[in-house]
């Protein structure tokens, strides 16, 4: 097993790195390096934007004043400085729930928060092995460690190696206040944790996270409380041109409308679509149907609010789709 899990990442270093040399900008004028791994491109810095997309300002709580109410407006601050760090500006920003689930988007135009199914597909590209059928607790025990970096980090950092180029530094998180209305860090240098996107808020909702540790390579999934602050990455909505090439699909994919409420349609150019998959943020299949067709229109009007994945095994490509109503 371990044997395969080294072949394994040996092949996947053909399928990471920056996008040449691509990078992003979101509202503000922050840029951030875009990383490939698979089929997917990643933002390969936390996001540090103050404004949604439509150019809405986010509120600005600080650190002293995180836990005021109301707690369900969106909101964010600078994060405490880990020890071992001095690139502050790839620290980003914390940002609790309430922004990360705002339909306006928080991050660039063609972009969106990474979902539960963005860390997901993640995880299992990188470590085919895991077992993330369930989405346990612990997804991986190797993934960690190919995302962190490994400078920032207290000692041991246990399996760091930051291969994938994604750079995850210890920024930590807002988890909970000793003093009201201030915000609490426990562990700096010693963790982080990322939101995962594409549910709107509303009260009540499970709010998920990837978490990482200091003391181990693994990467988890949890629920946490919406008012906490977090970090994000965003994911592109498209496919990257290079996995595209890679996989031989020269047929260009479009989906529309994106977003939709009622019907979507799935088009491809000179390819039949084949078998065609709608998962939710969770990873459970939803729709599951076999076209000849380079077309395809399919009802999702009974779909709650949020974004899906939308995966054409035959073709070895996927695509996002956000449902609104």
């Amino acid at each position: 097993m371990k044997a395969l899990r080294i072949l394994t990442l040996m092949v996947l270093t053909l399928f990471l790195g920056n996008a040449n040399g691509q990078t992003i900008t979101d509202y503000d004028g922050n840029n951030y390096p875009v990383i490939t791994i698979g089929s997917q491109k990643w933002m390969g810095r936390n996001l540090r934007v103050t404004h949604f997309n439509d150019g809405s300002a986010i509120n600005n709580a600080g650190f002293n004043n995180w836990y005021y109410f109301p707690l369900s407006e969106p909101r964010y601050c600078e994060p405490v400085i880990p020890p071992n760090t001095t690139d502050t500006i790839a620290l980003g920003f914390w940002y609790n729930y309430p922004a990360a689930g705002d339909p306006r988007n928080i991050c660039p135009q063609g972009w969106h928060v990474a979902t539960d199914a963005d860390w997901y597909q993640l995880v299992h590209q990188l470590d085919p092995t895991s077992d993330t059928s369930s989405l346990t607790n612990l997804e991986s025990s190797i993934v960690g460690g190919m995302l962190k970096d490994t400078i920032t980090w207290t000692t041991p950092n246990l399996g760091a190696t930051n291969s994938t180029g994604f750079s995850v530094l210890a920024v930590s998180q807002i988890s909970g206040s000793i003093v009201w209305p201030s915000g609490y860090v426990c562990c700096q240098g010693m963790n982080a944790s990322f939101w995962c996107g594409g549910i709107p808020w509303t009260l009540g909702v499970n709010c998920y996270d990837r978490y990482l540790n200091y003391m181990n390579a693994s990467i988890a999934r949890n629920t946490d409380n919406y008012s906490n602050g977090k970090s994000i990455r965003c994911v592109c909505d498209t496919l990257s041109v290079t996995s595209i090439e890679k996989n031989d699909f020269h047929s260009q994919l479009t989906i529309h409308p994106n977003p939709a409420s009622d019907r979507i349609t799935v088009t491809t150019i000179n390819k039949s679509l084949g078998r065609i998959i709608i998962k939710n943020y969770l990873g459970v299949i939803i729709y599951n149907s076999q076209t000849n067709e380079s077309t395809k229109t399919i009802d999702v009007s009974y779909l709650a609010n949020g974004t899906y994945f939308i995966v054409l095994p035959d073709l070895n490509t996927s695509s996002k789709i956000l449902i609104i109503k």
